[in-house]
């Protein structure tokens, strides 16, 4: 079990999670005195995890959220979950419910299960999503443009490339909600741990910063 502030600062996160089902409950950070309420009950064998964000639709990607109800996707007393769910498949989908009303009835996919490759989180930013995949053995990073207009994520994604054959990479601090940038770290046999930055602006593939540990 854990409770977490989410990146937009908006809410609350009540996670509990055994190794084969999980809930979430939700309180808006601002109402501290407030209940905590369920996004979607316990059930057997089905895990999810929640991120936030607070106005999609400012950030130009509405096309993403098609069949997210109108008005409630972008409003500003909620904006939208992001939903990490593996109830199409053992590798995770990404679905996306209005926060007003995040029942499981108005969970619209974002990106569809892929057998092969395994969604391991989902970072939200103001312009950007961050997702953790892995395939074939190794990690990956996706960025999402939430500024593009497009009928679903993968289209408008790009993984950030590494050159070495193996190695490790994971998402690190990133406690800014606006930032145009991530940090993550990095390792290989030949290259120490480190912590990298990347920007969001497609087409600029370099690490812009390194500290080794």
């Amino acid at each position: 079990m854990k409770v977490e502030r989410t990146r937009s600062e908006t809410f609350l996160l009540l996670t509990i999670a055994s190794h084969t089902a999980s809930e979430v409950r939700y309180l808006r950070a601002d109402q501290p005195g407030g209940e905590f309420r369920l996004i979607a009950p316990r059930e057997d064998n089905h895990e999810y995890y929640a991120e936030h964000h607070p106005n999609p639709l400012a950030a130009g990607h509405a096309g993403l959220l098609t069949g997210v109800p109108t008005g409630l996707a972008g409003s500003s007393d909620g904006g939208v979950f992001y939903i990490r769910t593996n109830s199409g498949g053992r590798t995770f989908r990404l679905m996306a419910a209005p926060a007003t009303d995040p029942r499981r009835e108005f969970w619209r996919e974002i990106i569809p299960n892929r057998p092969e490759v395994m969604l391991a989180a989902v970072e939200a930013f103001q312009t950007h999503l961050v997702l953790s995949e892995r395939e074939g053995g190794l990690p990956y990073l996706r960025i999402v443009d939430l500024t593009a207009s497009a009928p679903n994520a993968l289209a408008v994604s790009r993984h950030i490339e590494f050159t070495e054959p193996a190695y490790n990479a994971s998402v690190g601090e990133n406690p800014e909600f606006s930032a145009s940038h991530v940090r993550f770290q990095y390792e290989s046999f030949v290259t120490p741990r480190s912590v990298l930055t990347t920007t969001f602006a497609r087409g600029n593939e370099a690490c812009g910063s390194s500290s080794p540990f």
